[in-house]
């Protein structure tokens, strides 16, 4: 048993090195190693949608709007000069000077006065009987009432003898003597005498003279002489008085009350024919002189100025030799000049009235005047109801640039309209001629502005639209800039109408097109650079295990032109990338343009399907943390009858990089 189990150790500790062996040899003589194979690492590049918003935001132009379906157009609105009719509602200032003097006065007679000459002043009676006798008296009279001394235009010095001497006086013949210069007023011849119990009466014309109040008269008489029947009382009576009208060129006396009337007009010199106005601003302003030692009160009125249904009036009270100015606001008057046809007419009236100075005397001249001199200012109107003169105005010119999008300019706009919009914010109508001008094209536009039915309504617009041929050529291709410019006419017929201030006429030019255009040359932009992230997805020791790659693109062209779209891939972030000479370059690949509908507009994209290699010298560009990537996009001409670009055309790119890895070792 002991010699069994030492020989089967033996045996175990010789056959593990065979079996050793065995299983070497049946390995072959290599040394064991890991497997390796090859992947794909895709890497998307780029998925956009460009939609033509993103596409004309590349492009300079702030004419370029969106409706609400967010299709693209070219809308320019231009306001053009506004015209305010303000200057319609004005009246130049004027002036009237009204001077009326006092002239003759007619003044209330004096009182008669009288003076008696007893018979013993004429002759001397004896036992009864008067002589033959003749006889030379003066007798001063009492002084006049009412006045100092007067010049008379017009009036008779009464003289009234009565004879009660009982004898009869054959010649008769009284000489009226002015007791304040000793000249001769008048001589009474009483022919053939005066018999007793005889009245004569003899009138002396006064005209022309000028006398005191006291008055002297001198008797030339004779007497055939009589008996005599009474003892005492026989008497000659001379009664001086003056006539019921006396008229005095200068006084110095009580003065009657007067009244002076003096009106005149002066004329507005415009042809706007006024019916009636309420006015906003103006003054009169009057400039009273009293030129005379009398006190007075002045009235001036005007039946063309009315307040609340009543005539102008102005009162005041001037003392003598006063000289007073008034300034009157007649903001809110109603005006309402005389004339149905231009030039109108405004009357003015003064009024002086001189109160009875009685019992006070004043010294009074028929050239003491009372004037007016009457300053109108320049009066604006609220409104005015009448036949507004026609009134040319101009437009100031007003230049628009176009401003379409770069790369657009040298496009036709097929479609375009060019409309002007006027506002008439006032009851009166209007002719209308402007242009619209680029170079030497010129669109005209002319014709009627109409009014607006009332003034409480709103501004009446008016629209001149350019014909579509106008257009057409006008825009072919369209202008860098335009110029509105012309003129008009206000009220052109001189028909009635109704103004308000702050009326006016204001325009507006509206250019509208949708982005109906034919190109006529290749137009390019680049979107935005972007950034795609690899340092998380890049396979380890990507250097050592790629070796190639491919660019795989799905290309989408929706707009109606003919594109070309190149891919650029580098380490730049921004445009230089595109002249960066280590840049990746894929394309250009052109494509047609969308399947166009019958109006012109893409109905259908057209889908380009691209598979490229990426060279093995642009591998490198892959190991970074990230990469960038931009495209290039052309937009080709188009043929003559142009394309309609809507808001749903666009472009889409969509691109993987799919590049080759060894995996293992």
């Amino acid at each position: 048993m002991g010699l069994s189990r030492r020989t089967g150790f033996s045996i175990l500790l010789l056959t593990l090195p065979a079996v050793t062996g065995i299983l070497v040899a049946a390995c072959g003589i290599k040394k064991p190693q890991a497997p390796s194979w090859y992947s794909d690492w895709t890497l998307p590049l780029v998925n956009r949608h460009i939609d033509m918003a993103e596409i004309l935001s590349h492009f300079d132009g702030s004419n370029v709007c969106y409706d609400s379906a967010g299709n693209p157009g070219i809308n320019i609105i231009q306001p053009i000069d506004t015209v305010s009719l303000d200057d319609q509602l004005t009246v130049d200032s004027a002036e009237l000077y009204l001077k009326d003097s006092l002239g003759l006065i007619e003044i209330v007679p004096p009182s008669g006065t009288q003076g008696t000459i007893a018979l013993d002043q004429i002759a001397q009676p004896n036992l009864g009987y008067v002589p033959p006798s003749g006889f030379e008296l003066s007798q001063a009279l009492q002084p006049f009432d009412r006045f100092d001394w007067a010049t008379v235009d017009s009036g008779l010095l009464n003289i009234t003898l009565f004879n009660a001497l009982e004898i009869d006086l054959d010649t008769l013949i009284l000489t009226i003597i002015d007791a304040g210069d000793s000249h001769v007023i008048g001589t009474a011849v009483f022919a053939g005498g005066l018999d007793y119990l005889e009245t004569e009466t003899s009138d002396i014309d006064l005209a022309g003279q000028t006398i005191s109040n006291a008055i002297v008269l001198s008797y030339h008489g004779h007497t055939p002489g009589g008996p005599l029947l009474n003892i005492s009382g026989q008497y000659l009576r001379a009664t001086v008085s003056f006539s019921q009208t006396l008229t005095v060129s200068a006084a110095r006396g009580e003065v009657p009350r007067i009244t002076r009337t003096k009106s005149d007009t002066y004329r507005i010199e415009d042809s706007t024919v006024v019916e009636l106005a309420i006015i906003s601003d103006g003054v009169l302003i009057f400039d009273v002189a009293n030129e005379t030692d009398l006190p007075c009160s002045v009235v001036v009125r005007s039946p063309n100025f009315r307040l609340n249904g009543t005539d102008f009036s102005l009162s005041e009270q001037l003392s003598s030799h006063d000289y007073r100015i008034f300034a009157v606001d007649i903001s809110g008057y109603t005006f309402i000049p005389q004339g149905a046809q231009a030039p109108q007419q405004v009357e003015v009236e003064m009024i002086n009235t001189i109160p009875a100075s009685a019992p006070a005397r004043h010294e009074f001249h028929a050239a003491d005047s009372l004037s007016l001199h009457l300053d109108v200012s320049n009066i604006s109107f609220e409104s005015l109801t009448g036949r507004i003169k026609p009134t040319p105005v101009d437009i100031d010119p007003v230049t628009r640039s176009m401003d379409l999008p770069e790369g657009f300019e040298q496009s036709r706009l097929t479609d375009a309209t060019l409309d002007i919009s006027i506002a008439n914010n006032s009851c009166v109508p209007a002719s209308l001629d402007l242009d619209v001008t680029a170079g030497e094209e010129v669109i005209h536009l002319s014709g009627m502005v109409a009014p607006k039915p009332s003034i409480d309504s709103p501004p009446m617009t008016t629209v001149f639209s350019a014909t579509h041929d106008q257009t057409r050529e006008f825009f072919d291709p369209p202008p860098d800039q335009i110029v509105i410019s012309g003129g008009g006419v206000i009220n052109p017929a001189y028909q009635l109408a109704s103004l308000s201030s702050g009326d006016y006429i204001a325009g507006e030019l509206t250019i509208e097109s949708p982005f109906a255009i034919a190109l006529d040359d290749t137009i390019e932009f680049s979107p935005e650079v972007s950034t795609v992230a690899i340092e998380d997805s890049r396979p380890h020791d990507f250097g050592d295990k790629v070796y190639g790659g491919d660019l795989r693109a799905i290309l989408e062209n929706g707009l109606p032109l003919g594109t070309r779209i190149a891919l650029y891939i580098g380490n730049r972030a921004d445009s230089t990338l595109y002249t960066d000479t280590s840049s990746l370059v894929m394309g250009p690949y052109a494509m047609g343009p969308a399947i166009i509908g019958p109006s012109g507009e893409a109905i259908q994209p057209v889908t380009s399907m691209i598979s490229d290699t990426i060279g093995e010298s642009h591998l490198w560009l892959f190991d970074g943390d990230s990469v960038f990537v931009g495209q290039v996009i052309e937009m080709f001409p188009t043929d003559t009858s142009g394309i309609i670009i809507n808001g749903s055309d666009y472009i889409g790119i969509r691109a993987i990089a799919s590049l080759r890895i060894r995996i293992g070792d």
